[in-house]
């Protein structure tokens, strides 16, 4: 009876960590990461596994924030050589110039 009990409770358990492990591969995924690598290492590891998971930085954001600066780099760089914006001068052709007034104390 008590083997019957054990097989019983180490089913359960491999079951839960199963289910557990891939939802957090679901998540590694969303980051940008193999979900396969991590669920086994999530299954392996079990808590610490999970937190290992949790510990990984963001590779879609960090994409979407590398690619947007190199846009932005690009943009200034274009907007730059065709206009100069000479601040002596008042001249202020770039439609990221604005004029700023403070009032006079």
């Amino acid at each position: 009876m008590v083997i019957f009990i054990s097989i019983v409770v180490l089913g359960v358990y491999v079951c839960i960590m199963a289910y557990l492990a891939s939802k957090i591969s679901d998540a590694a995924e969303r980051k940008g990461y193999e979900k396969r690598t991590y669920f086994h290492i999530c299954f392996w590891l079990g808590l610490l596994g999970f937190l290992v998971v949790i510990a990984l930085p963001d590779l879609t954001i960090q994409q979407q924030n590398e690619k947007m600066i190199r846009l932005l780099e690009a943009g200034n760089s274009t907007a730059s050589s065709n206009t100069t914006c000479n601040p002596t001068s008042g001249n202020q052709s770039t439609p990221y110039a604005k004029s700023i007034q403070l009032p006079s104390l």
